[in-house]
């Protein structure tokens, strides 16, 4: 009887019990098993198959099997330093531009922010610093401090007891970025407190 029940209360509650699992899985990003082990996979199959990866028909010798593994390795490590090159490219015109801009307390941030992030992470945290400013507000609320979102102003706010405290959002514990209500809280990039490092 008990088992039915925590059965009937898991059903109502999730409609997708392995993605609700997932985004209570710290650093999981959200994703289903290894998207990175999947598409290497894939990658070498089309690779030793002319392009095709439903059916394995290679067939070689393992010395030559390792020689084209080889090549196929050197080929994506040219790309990925190509994109990474990019990337980096992109960044260091992005730090002269808030160099150059007015020193806003945003855009100060935002700097320190990009002399430590990759482009990726930086984005993230670009739109989260923007998305802060724009729809959250901070109030004290008895000895804790609150956190509510301007544009649902019916949705319960998020409480934390000081700036030390980390947050329990889904996309903090999948992402483990700093999400809105940690910048809100902390007003800065990585403030020094008990749960960051600078």
């Amino acid at each position: 009887m008990e088992l039915e029940k925590k059965l009937e209360v898991c059903a109502e509650e999730k409609e997708t019990y392995a993605q609700s699992c997932l985004d209570k899985t710290k650093g999981a990003r959200g994703l289903h098993g290894s998207s990175m082990s999947e598409q290497n996979h894939s990658s070498t199959l089309c690779h030793l198959n002319d392009g095709h990866t439903k059916n394995n028909k290679y067939c070689e010798q393992p010395i030559t099997l390792v020689k084209d593994l080889f090549a196929r390795q050197q080929r994506h490590v040219l790309i990925m330093n190509k994109i990474l090159f990019d990337q980096e490219t992109e960044m260091l015109s992005e730090i002269e531009t808030l160099v150059q801009a007015e020193r806003s307390e945003s855009n100060i941030d935002l700097l320190k922010a990009a002399r430590k992030l990759c482009k990726f992470e930086y984005e993230a945290y670009h739109v989260n610093r923007k998305r802060s400013d724009e729809l959250y507000q901070m109030y004290q609320d008895g000895d804790g401090i609150c956190i509510a979102c301007i544009e649902h102003p019916n949705a319960p706010p998020r409480r934390f007891t000081s700036i030390d405290d980390d947050c329990s959002c889904e996309e903090r514990i999948t992402k483990e970025n700093q999400c809105c209500h940690l910048i809100k809280l902390r007003g800065d990039f990585l403030k020094v407190t008990g749960n960051f490092v600078t």
